[in-house]
This record gives structure tokens, C-alpha cells and sequence, in this order.
């Protein structure tokens, strides 16, 4: 119902205990008061318009929805997101924020690749060996508890609450736990069948400084050591996790493409009508 209400549904209250403002729904729903100058306002259109009004006034509120924006690293979400916070009526949360320690997360033997110089670059080794690119990497309970309350604040805002998360798609029970109150998702990524496109990816993720670190390529990594990095170790743990997984929801997602321009993404989201503009 909340999908095919009318405008005047979209500006919702919420008084003290949690419950609807009824005088708020009363003066949104002029056709449903009984008419002082048209008699008694009975006959079926009347009833059912009073119906509506009784269903309304006494169902529950149901938090603003959210939507799952997903995509490999470097791919744009953050902008997208960032850039959709300044022109829409959003609230945002951050995947990011809720990596466990690098002490707990999982490992990755990197030192076993077939690395050209024969042994792990200085690089990657000061990076360590723990394993960010997997679901078990994040604290999913943090994750909903955070989207749940962020929810709860929106509907009483009339905004939309985005999830930036590379693995929401995963097939893991928190991601699951987190992306099932999601009502749509945004999925943005290069083409993974054109070998360009995800070489063009990859250059950017080397070149990029990101959460006040140097790039890999600042760092002193060989672009030949990044590529063997990227295409044995990301590359393959987002296919795994994110876009291979894209099909498995009964909803397709928004495909963007991570190579345009931001604004031509932007335009792209805000022509689905799922977000109000900011005024």
C-alpha cells in the first residue's frame, strides 16, 4: 500500500509513544471526512474511503526503506552515495565502519602467490594477511542494529537509507540479515567479462589514496606486483562475493556502470523516483 498511496501519505508523523499523528493522516485524507455541506457522506465510495482512513490510522509505522549499494573496491559506491546524501533526502550507512580488528579477521596466505621477484613485495607485507574482501571480515549484528535504528529515524524524516557494502550480496548469514531489509540495491560495477574494464578498475585502485593512506603505487608497489595481487586476491574474492551472487535475489538490482561519470550514475538512481529531493 505504501508504494501506491498518494503524495500527501509521504509526509508521515509520529507522536511520542511511536504512534501516527492522527490529525496529520485526518488532514491528508480530506475525502474521508464525513462532508458538512453534502449530508451524510454515506453510499460505497464513502465506506470505502473510511476504511482506508480506519486502516490507516491504526497500522503500525513501518520504517523508511533502505537500499544496498554494492560494488568492488574502488568502483564508486562511497561517491555515489556521498553525492546522492547532497541532493536527496538520505541517511547513510557505512560497511566500512564495521570491520572487525585486523587481529580477528580472516587469513590469506599472500606470501603463496606466484609473485615476479619470487617472494611477497615490502608493500603487501606491511599490509599483513588478513582477509578483508570475505563476509566474515564484518560484524553483520553492528551492521543491522545500526541500519535498524537508522531506519527507525528516517520514517520520521521521509528519507531513504543507503547501505554501502562490498559484500552484501555475500552468501553469508549476516549479509543476509543485513540486505534482506533492503528494498532495492544498486550494484555497481564494470563489466567482469571485458578484460579492459577491470584492468581500467584495477589502475584505479592502485593510483587511488583512500581513508587517509597512500595508493599502493605511493607505497612503492611495482604495477606488476599489484596485477598479480588484484587478479589472484580481489579480483577473485568480488566475483565470488558480489557479482556472481547478483542473480540469486529474486529482485534484480540496479546495474550501474563503474567506469562513467558520477553525475551520469547519480541521474541514473534518481530517475528510478526511489528518493525524495532535498528542497
Amino acid at each position: 500500500m505504501d508504494q501506491a498511496a498518494p503524495s500527501a501519505f509521504a509526509s508521515r508523523r509520529r507522536g511520542k509513544a511511536g504512534t501516527r499523528d492522527r490529525s496529520a493522516v485526518w488532514r491528508a485524507l480530506p475525502a474521508a471526512r464525513p462532508s458538512r455541506t453534502r449530508g451524510t457522506g454515506r453510499g460505497p465510495a464513502a465506506g470505502a474511503r473510511l476504511i482506508a482512513r480506519a486502516v490507516i490510522l491504526h497500522r503500525p509505522c513501518t520504517p523508511r526503506h533502505a537500499i544496498a549499494v554494492v560494488g568492488p573496491s574502488a568502483s564508486g559506491k562511497s561517491t555515489l552515495c556521498k553525492s546522492l546524501c547532497q541532493v536527496a533526502r538520505v541517511r547513510l550507512v557505512e560497511c566500512d565502519a564495521h570491520y572487525l580488528s585486523r587481529e580477528a579477521c580472516p587469513t590469506f596466505d599472500l606470501a603463496s602467490l606466484p609473485w615476479p621477484g619470487g617472494s611477497l613485495p615490502s608493500p603487501l607485507a606491511a599490509r599483513g594477511n588478513a582477509d578483508t574482501n570475505v563476509p566474515e571480515a564484518i560484524d553483520w549484528g553492528s551492521v543491522r542494529a545500526e541500519l535498524q535504528s537508522a531506519m527507525k529515524e528516517a520514517a520520521d524524516a521521509d528519507e531513504v537509507v543507503l547501505v554501502d557494502g562490498m559484500l552484501l550480496l555475500a552468501d553469508h548469514p549476516g549479509a543476509h540479515s543485513v540486505h534482506k531489509l533492503c528494498r532495492e540495491t544498486i550494484l555497481i560495477t564494470p563489466n567482469h567479462h571485458d578484460e579492459r574494464a577491470v584492468h581500467t578498475l584495477m589502475m584505479r585502485k592502485f593510483t587511488r589514496s583512500h581513508l587517509g593512506k597512500p595508493s599502493y603505487a605511493e607505497r612503492g608497489l611495482a604495477e606488476v606486483d599489484y596485477k598479480v595481487y588484484w587478479d589472484m586476491f580481489v579480483w577473485p574474492k568480488w566475483k565470488e562475493h558480489g557479482v556472481l551472487r547478483a542473480g540469486s535475489f529474486d529482485k534484480s538490482p540496479l546495474q550501474l556502470d563503474a567506469l562513467v561519470l558520477p553525475s551520469d550514475q547519480v541521474a541514473k538512481v534518481l530517475a528510478t523516483g526511489w528518493f525524495s529531493l532535498r528542497s
